[in-house]
C-alpha cells in the first residue's frame, strides 16, 4: 500500500512538472525572437544625428577645427565679434589660420547682429555720435555694411549722447561754449547735436 501511494505521488509530481515546462514553453524560447537588432548610437532620440551635424560642430572637421569651433562659440556666448575679430581671437588662442578660419565660417553667428550688439555694449560704457559708432565698429573689422546696420538700430538718441560727451569732457578740462562745440563736432556730432550737448551742461 505504501509503495502505491509513493508510486502515485511521484507521478503527480513529475505530471505536474510537464505541465509547467508546457506553460513556461507557450511564451516561446530565445530562438523565438528577433536579437539581430542593433542600436544606433549615432541618432538621438529626436531623430537627428549627433555626428554630421553642423549645428552641433560635427561637420566631418579635424579635431583641431573642432576645438576651433567650441571656442568660437564659448566667445561668442560671451561678446560680439565681427567675423575677421573672431578670427584674429582664435589666432592669438593659438589655433592655425585655417582652423580660425574654419570656426568663424561655422559658428552661425548672424555678423549683422553681432555689429548691433557690440554697438550697444559701447553705448554702456561711453558716449559716441552715429558717425563715431560707425567707425568704432569698422575698426573692430565690422564690414562698413554691417557697422551701419549696428549705428542704425542701436537705439541711441544722439542729442543725449552729445550731452552726455560733452559732461565727460567737461569732467577733465575746461572748456568754453565753442570750443566744445567744435569739439563733439570733431567727434561726429552733427552741429544741432553738438549745440544741445554744449546747452545740456550750461554753457
Amino acid at each position: 500500500m505504501k509503495k502505491l501511494l509513493a508510486m502515485l505521488l511521484l507521478g503527480g509530481i513529475m505530471l505536474c512538472m510537464t505541465a509547467c515546462a508546457v506553460r513556461l514553453g507557450g511564451f516561446g524560447s530565445r530562438d523565438d525572437y528577433d536579437y539581430d537588432y542593433e542600436y544606433d548610437y549615432t541618432t538621438t532620440p529626436y531623430g537627428y544625428s549627433n555626428y554630421g551635424n553642423s549645428d552641433y560642430g560635427y561637420s566631418g572637421g579635424t579635431t583641431s577645427q573642432n576645438q576651433a569651433l567650441q571656442k568660437a562659440r564659448s566667445y561668442l556666448n560671451a561678446m560680439a565679434f565681427s567675423y575677421e575679430g573672431l578670427i584674429d581671437q582664435l589666432e592669438y588662442e593659438g589655433f592655425s589660420h585655417s582652423d580660425a578660419v574654419y570656426a568663424a565660417d561655422r559658428c552661425g553667428a548672424n555678423w549683422k547682429d553681432q555689429a548691433l550688439q557690440k554697438a550697444k555694449s559701447y553705448l554702456r560704457s561711453s558716449a559716441f555720435s552715429h558717425k563715431g559708432l560707425k567707425e568704432q565698429l569698422e575698426y573692430e573689422k565690422f564690414t562698413s555694411e554691417q557697422a551701419q546696420y549696428g549705428a542704425d538700430n542701436c537705439g541711441a538718441n544722439w542729442n543725449e549722447q552729445a550731452a552726455k560727451k560733452a559732461r565727460s569732457y567737461m569732467n577733465v578740462s575746461s572748456f568754453t561754449r565753442q570750443r566744445l562745440i567744435d569739439q563733439l563736432e570733431y567727434e561726429g556730432f552733427t552741429y544741432s547735436q553738438a549745440v544741445y550737448g554744449v546747452n545740456a551742461v550750461g554753457l
